[in-house]
């Protein structure tokens, strides 16, 4: 069972003081406070889509999920480089992947707070199909968030993956509302289209911070580079067998000699 918090009994640190017993559990590794820090940016972005579709208190619930993630981005700074320093190899890269991700989420919180305020300030002006492009992007982008938390706590390379893919939909989104706005023989600009562009650019800048997150989730479980994982994936099994035999027969010979 969790707690108001989202932390787990025992994740929390204990106290033997009884005037301590009632304060705020505190989490105690940086994987715990990288796991909040989805859940914060997940609740941003649909604070943001429901700014879209005129929830009068989104924009208060943005800001607060913004100010959150600053907070989890300053206390991971302040404790990576101790922890850091007591901790073997592995351990190092997982920490060092939880600083990473935090610096891209605190961005992410960012840029979706610019985007509900300039949302909120003139959502009543927008065309209904900007509207729906940019709730799409959003619900994209929530979507992302949640399948990089879930590959970050299974430690799934493959669902980080999937990440990096989901992130063409909201370009393709991106894409077409800037053309819808720019192209004269569309005849769909206004004084508006300002607003718009930027609100979906914000959106697109989100999105490839998560991307960029997946793909310190991908560096930490298998230790490659995201390119190597892709070029991977795109081998036939023949390939990829054929390149198994090669490198046993490779280790005979290096034994033999």
């Amino acid at each position: 069972m969790t707690s108001p918090t989202g932390i787990r009994p025992d994740q929390a640190t204990t106290t033997n003081n009884p005037a301590c017993a009632e304060e705020r559990p505190v989490p105690n590794t940086l994987v715990t406070l990288t796991a909040r820090a989805y859940g914060v940016a997940i609740t941003a972005a649909q604070s943001a889509a429901d700014l879209i579709l005129g929830a009068n208190s989104a924009l208060e619930r943005t800001i607060a999920c913004e100010r959150e993630l600053d907070e989890l981005d300053r206390e991971i700074d302040e404790r990576v480089a101790t922890e850091i320093a007591h901790a073997s190899v592995d351990q190092v890269r997982e920490k060092l992947a939880c600083l990473k991700c935090m610096i891209d989420l605190e961005r992410v919180g960012d840029l979706l707070l610019s985007f509900a305020t300039r949302a909120d300030a003139v959502r009543a002006r927008l065309d209904m199909q900007d509207l729906r492009d940019l709730g799409e992007m959003l619900a994209v982008l929530a979507k992302m968030l949640g399948d990089t938390d879930v590959a970050f706590a299974t430690r799934d390379h493959a669902r980080a993956l999937q990440v990096l893919r989901a992130d063409r939909e909201v370009d393709r989104l991106h894409n077409l509302i800037v053309m819808r706005h720019l192209e004269p023989e569309l005849a769909f600009g206004g004084p508006d289209s300002v607003h718009v562009i930027t609100m979906a650019h914000a959106v697109e800048r989100a999105a490839d911070h998560v991307k960029n997150t997946a793909e310190e989730v991908c560096h930490m479980v298998s230790g490659h580079t995201v390119r190597h994982l892709l070029r991977l994936q795109e081998k036939s099994a023949e390939q990829l067998y054929l390149e198994h035999l090669r490198r046993q027969h490779l280790a005979g010979v290096t034994r033999a000699e």
